[in-house]
């Protein structure tokens, strides 16, 4: 039979290296505090990291959970936000139709007066683009993706 260091001497594809530094810098920290593999040193060394690992543990599950609860309030603000831009664009949507029916008959009309209507209600819905576009980015930084990229290769 193995002994716990043989077990764990990283050949294994379940124990090559992991996401888990400080967990496997903790067994690695005992293991080296307890090298024998005898029965007893093994019992010793199980007992002992054992005793190492349950605060770790805790403490990483008190980090999870302030992960998540940080993650919910972050996904509320971002559920809020996204509701209001939903509002925004539902707004801009019934005024372009109001305006495309209007230019539609002033664009129609025999009368010259009328065209120049139409220039005028084409310039509005013009301006609710760009309003609506603004409104839309008016909390996200300028080439977020961009900046967001550089700091992760920087």
């Amino acid at each position: 039979m193995a002994t716990i260091h043989e077990l764990f001497d990283g050949s294994a594809p379940e124990l090559l290296p992991s996401d888990t530094p400080r967990v496997d810098a903790l067994i690695a920290k005992v293991m080296a505090e307890h090298p024998g593999v005898s029965r007893t040193a093994q019992a010793e060394y199980y007992e002992e990291v054992h005793q190492h690992l349950a605060p770790l543990a805790r403490e990483l599950e008190r980090e999870n959970a302030n992960r998540e609860l940080l993650a919910a309030e972050q996904l509320g603000e971002l559920a809020a936000a996204l509701e209001d831009r939903a509002d925004v664009v539902s707004k801009a949507l019934r005024k372009a139709w109001q305006l495309g029916q209007t230019y539609w008959q002033q664009a129609d009309s025999e009368y010259t007066s009328q065209h120049r209507k139409a220039d005028e209600t084409q310039a509005k819905f013009q301006a609710l683009v760009d309003e609506t576009r603004a409104a839309i980015l008016a909390d996200v930084p300028p080439n977020a993706e961009v900046q967001r990229t550089a700091a992760e290769d920087g």
